[in-house]
């Protein structure tokens, strides 16, 4: 279904033993292998037996006989031999079977359950399907089988089979395919489409989360920082004065300058910012810098943006030039409390590469969100991605088959 969706109408799942999805799924495992060894013990009867019993499926009182045929004795030759090879080699792959139930519901899949079978294990294992996928199972006559409706069994089944499921499939993505890709490869693909369609729907609602969020606290100060002012001469320039005219929001990007003391990478190796390691740039910071560097002149036109720094206003203003910066807007934070005050400097003075974004309403100024993510733990191997959105670099890597590379980080230059 998952690998060919194209080839198929409408599936119907009659009572799928998908146990793993039962609260009690342990107890089935547990039985499975029990089944199993009796089978490999004692043969297909008593393992049978077991099954049946444990299952709900015992028939109690035995059954009047019935006449058997040529056709009748070779079709049971056959489902013996089946039985073996089933028991053998199916019967525990099958109970350890965990249908991908995000995958599975954007297909026209049909769960159905027996009318009498109600409680018995397959039955239970198939509603529990049918509510992870979000549907009703539907019902069919008979048990677990047909039990003896074999005509009301096939009207039902040619009632569902005729039903027109067009719109279950427009629901799905179109179909997309690239010269020479194999089956498994679009299978696969249009699998990760999926996943692909739910981070967006994800991402969505998360900046839609973040618009929603109640007013910030109130800045505390109107901060003076150190810019350049006319003709490149150092001036102060207030926090309230970063809001253009008709923009209300401000971001400002905290720049580690001077670096974390624990990062040993190569600083400068010329000009007026060939400083001594501990007072350099961090080269992430500068990474990110020269990525947001393009983007300012679009951002710009409905956002504030500002970059902000503990280092001297010389050395911040002589770094951009080394670095051909001519967009951004550098401030220095070096006679204010800005940077501790909102998470870009710890208790010990070390910077922090937050990213703060705030709001002017009339003459108030609030914060409304900050980069909280750097602070948060982290999965094993995972990043912080507390600007991942906003950086084309390390998302960029992420479509490639390598991936995030684990032992390379940014450099201010490579040789």
């Amino acid at each position: 279904m998952s690998e060919h969706p194209d080839q198929v109408r409408v599936l119907v799942a009659h009572e799928p033993p998908c146990t793993r999805l039962l609260d009690d799924a342990d107890e089935h495992v547990a039985f499975s292998r029990e089944v199993h060894d009796t089978y490999l013990a004692e043969g297909v009867g008593p393992a049978m037996g077991t099954f049946m019993a444990a299952a709900g499926l015992d028939q109690g009182a035995a059954q009047p006989p019935v006449d058997s045929t040529p056709a009748m004795d070779e079709a049971m030759g056959r489902m013996q031999g089946n039985m073996d090879f089933f028991l053998g080699h199916m019967w525990l792959p099958l109970g350890d079977y965990v249908p991908d139930t995000s995958q599975l519901s954007s297909h026209p899949i049909v769960v159905a359950v027996g009318e009498h079978s109600e409680g018995q294990l397959a039955n239970r294992a198939a509603r529990a399907l049918a509510e992870q996928l979000g549907q009703e199972p539907t019902a069919f006559p008979g048990d677990h089988g047909w039990g003896g409706e074999p005509e009301a069994f096939a009207s039902r089944l040619h009632e569902v089979l005729t039903t027109d499921w067009a719109p279950a499939r427009e629901e799905r993505p179109m179909s997309i395919s690239f010269p020479g890709e194999s089956n498994q490869y679009r299978a696969a693909r249009d699998r990760l489409l999926e996943q692909e369609i739910d981070l967006r729907r994800a991402t969505e609602a998360v900046a839609s989360a973040r618009r929603e969020l109640p007013p910030g606290g109130v800045v505390p100060d109107d901060y003076v920082f150190r810019g350049a002012g006319e003709y490149g001469i150092p001036t102060e320039v207030r926090l309230s004065e970063l809001f253009a005219p008709g923009r209300d929001s401000l971001a400002i990007y905290s720049f580690m300058f001077p670096r974390d003391p624990d990062d040993e990478r190569p600083g400068p190796h010329a000009g007026e910012t060939a400083l001594p390691l501990a007072e350099g740039p961090c080269p992430s910071c500068t990474a990110m810098l020269d990525q947001l560097e393009g983007a300012v002149e679009h951002a710009s036109q409905h956002v504030n943006l500002a970059v902000v720094a503990k280092a001297p206003l010389p050395r911040i203003l002589a770094f951009a030039e080394e670095r051909g910066w001519r967009r951004l807007r550098f401030l220095s934070s070096a006679a204010n409390t800005y940077n501790p005050d909102y998470l870009a400097e710890t208790a010990e003075g070390a910077q922090r590469p937050m990213l703060n974004v705030f709001r002017r309403d009339g003459a108030v100024i609030r914060h409304f969100w900050g980069s909280e993510l750097f602070y948060a733990p982290t999965d094993s191997g995972q990043d912080p991605r507390h600007v991942g959105t906003i950086e084309p670099l390390w998302n960029l890597f992420d479509l490639t088959p390598e991936g995030r590379p684990t032992d390379w980080d940014e450099q201010l230059r490579y040789s």
